[in-house]
């Protein structure tokens, strides 16, 4: 209902400075595309409009919408399309049916008007974000007789779910350091650091749908499962590569102390985060959150235990 008070707020302004309302000029009218026509003596606008709420699994609604209209989760537009008056040949529009092609009507300073044959429609389309932010707003005539029809909006920007699927084959793996290099030993620390991966910020672009997203993405937590049964051990740093337990033992990421032999796997978990933003369509939308991701590494190992004998 908005956009009616708008179009009837305009007509009133028209008619109040005396513009010649038969050849008002769609620049200079409501929402940046339309100046109002109303020919005949007194006539009030006669509004003919209906409104197109493009949504996923959404279909056309009047304003206002049902919960069914409202942007899903995986949407993060909303595009309205309001098909509302005709076009005229000269350029301006009117929110009046037009009659027949020559009718003879006398605006309002008394001077004859003879309608030309009208077929064109005029649309308002407003593009926003799912928070109410309007991106774009842009209007102009399409003529159905001749099968046209406004604009379609723009396909959903891709999710944060897309785009990390998209750019996870990209990004660095981590690896799993650690001292010793060979066999873990019963009663002795291992000390683990990640490889391949620092904090720095990678920053990935990929095209989803027409919509290229733009990532920045950093590891923030490196976390190590040994595979024993024990406690996890997390770390906020990847630490640094050790080559001597006695010199380096403080940079590393984590320490552990496998109690009994065998085998067991450790899993290196890397959590990513980081934002990206889209632009694609003639829009631009600013930073979304990519939330998190985990990347895993697997590394079997043999842990062996080595016993002291004495001897006479």
């Amino acid at each position: 209902m908005k956009r009616w008070a708008v179009a009837a707020s305009v007509a009133l302004a028209v008619l109040a400075v005396g513009v010649d309302p038969v050849r008002a000029d769609r620049s200079g009218g409501p929402r940046g595309g339309g100046g109002i026509t109303q020919p005949g003596p007194g006539a009030p606008p006669v509004i003919h409009s209906g409104i197109s709420v493009v949504t996923p699994g959404a279909s056309s609604a009047e304003p206002g919408g049902s919960a069914s209209d409202r942007p899903s989760s995986t949407n993060i537009l909303r595009a309205e399309t309001v098909v509302s008056g005709w076009c005229l040949p000269d350029g301006s529009m009117t929110l009046r049916q037009p009659p027949p092609a020559g009718t003879v009507e006398q605006d309002l300073l008394g001077q004859d008007y003879v309608w030309p044959e009208v077929t064109q429609r005029f649309y308002v389309q407003q593009i926003y974000l799912i928070d109410g932010t309007l991106l774009r707003e842009e209007s102009g005539c399409f003529d159905p007789a001749a099968g046209e029809a406004p604009p379609p909006p723009p396909p959903p920007p891709p999710t944060a779910e897309e785009v990390w699927a998209a750019i996870e084959d990209r990004m660095p793996a981590a690896a799993v350091g650690k001292l010793p290099y060979a066999d873990p030993v019963t009663g002795l620390e291992t000390l683990l650091w990640a490889e391949g991966v620092g904090t720095q910020t990678f920053s990935v672009s990929v095209t989803i749908r027409g919509w290229t997203a733009t990532t920045s993405a950093r590891p923030v937590r490196w976390i190590w499962h040994m595979g024993d049964g024990s406690r996890s051990h997390v770390a906020t740093s990847p630490g640094r590569p050790c080559t001597d337990r006695t010199s380096c033992a403080g940079s590393v990421a984590a320490r552990h102390t496998y109690e009994r032999k065998g085998d067991y796997t450790i899993q290196l978990d890397t959590v990513w985060s980081g934002d990206f933003t889209l632009f694609g369509y003639g829009l631009t939308i600013g930073s979304q959150a990519l939330g998190s991701v985990t990347a895993t590494q697997l590394l079997p190992v043999h842990v062996v235990e080595i016993r002291g004998v004495l001897t006479e």
